[in-house]
C-alpha cells in the first residue's frame, strides 16, 4: 500500500481543520473558512485513508482544540 503526502490546515482563529493532498490548500472551500486556511503540518497517510479522492479534502471540527489552546480546564486550588 502506498502513502500520500497529506497536509493539515486550520481555519484561522477557529477550531475547524482540514486535510488536503494539495500543499497550497487551493482545493479547500473558502465558504467554510472566510478567515483563510493556515498550513499546520504535513503527514503521510495510506492511499485508502480518510481523504476522499474525488474531492481531495476532508474537513472536521475539533471542539477540544479551544480547551487545549487555552490550557484546558483549570484545577481548583484550596489553601
Amino acid at each position: 500500500m502506498s502513502e500520500l503526502s497529506t497536509y493539515v490546515f486550520q481555519c484561522a482563529g477557529d477550531d475547524l481543520f482540514a486535510l488536503s493532498h494539495d500543499m497550497t490548500g487551493a482545493n479547500l472551500p473558502r465558504a467554510s473558512c472566510s478567515q483563510g486556511w493556515i498550513l499546520r503540518g504535513k503527514s503521510q497517510l495510506a492511499e485508502q485513508a480518510l481523504v476522499p479522492a474525488h474531492i481531495g479534502y476532508y474537513i472536521w471540527r475539533d471542539s477540544c482544540w479551544t480547551q487545549r489552546k487555552s490550557g484546558g480546564p483549570q484545577a481548583a486550588h484550596s489553601d
